[in-house]
């Protein structure tokens, strides 16, 4: 069997300070092959080969490794990184998923799109005519009211509590 470290793989060097917005697109369209070379790591180039990588039971996210290398190897983060479901295998992992999937379904998605919407021209009702610093008038508070929202009660849901 080859391994992936023997194949003669485009590089893909998402650590230059240019790569963003159409260059970023431009770049990526120039690569042949669904997997590249990267500084630190292979890359996956397309949805549906990261979508397999995603869905199979053979891979895992290296969360842990990750940690493990910023020398983070005991303590509350530690214990965070253990417990998180994406650094969960086998029957846990399934077992979690099955609680928390359905929050995350794109039915549950279409219920919180008004709601969503609604934060978003807030938002952008701040934001001055011209130019913006975009992650920090939208992009950074955002996803804090849509989660705050959630955390709060939900009658609709049938069982007098959020599920977040």
């Amino acid at each position: 069997m080859t391994l992936v470290t023997e194949l003669d793989l485009p590089v893909f060097d998402y650590m230059v300070p240019d790569l963003t917005g159409e260059v970023y697109h431009q770049r990526l369209a120039g690569v042949d092959g669904w997997l590249a070379q990267a500084p630190l790591s292979l890359v996956v180039l397309d949805r549906e080969s990261g979508e397999f990588f995603l869905r199979s039971k053979a891979t895992a996210f290296p969360g842990r490794e990750i940690a493990d290398i910023f020398g983070v190897t005991g303590g509350r983060l530690r214990e965070q990184i253990d417990a998180n479901i994406l650094n969960q295998t086998g029957q846990r992992h399934r077992r979690l998923r099955a609680l928390v999937g359905p929050a995350f379904s794109p039915r549950a998605a279409d219920r919180w799109r008004p709601v969503m919407r609604r934060f978003l021209e807030q938002l952008w009702a701040g934001v001055p005519v011209g130019a913006c610093e975009f992650v920090t008038a939208v992009a950074k508070p955002y996803p804090s009211l849509t989660m705050e929202h959630r955390r709060q009660p939900v009658a609709t849901e049938g069982n007098g509590f959020g599920l977040f």
